[in-house]
């Protein structure tokens, strides 16, 4: 059997889209600095919700756990500096059309 090679994600900003979500391109879950982890027989990864990244920070620093099976699609950026000024680019180019 060949051993699963999972990414490293240490010191990164991870956007992470799952198999349920409605509408991908609003409802993605970022966290910083994720690590994986196997928690009751099954691999999550687990990480906190970076300042900023929801309404109002009501969940900033929050711990937040996903079922690695239920990603479809991940983003990774270096820094929550790449992650907040390509979320602003997006921002900006919307608003001027």
């Amino acid at each position: 059997m060949v051993e699963e090679i999972l990414p490293d994600f240490s010191g990164k900003v991870v956007v992470l889209y799952m198999t349920n979500d409605t509408d991908p391109q609003q409802s993605g879950s970022t966290m910083i600095d994720p690590e994986f982890e196997e928690q009751g027989g099954k691999l999550f990864l687990r990480g906190s919700i970076p300042e900023g990244v929801t309404d109002s920070d009501w969940a900033a620093g929050v711990e937040m756990a996903v079922a690695w099976e239920h990603v479809i699609e991940y983003l990774v950026f270096d820094s929550l500096d790449d992650y907040f000024d390509r979320v602003q680019r997006v921002h900006r180019e919307h608003n001027l059309h």
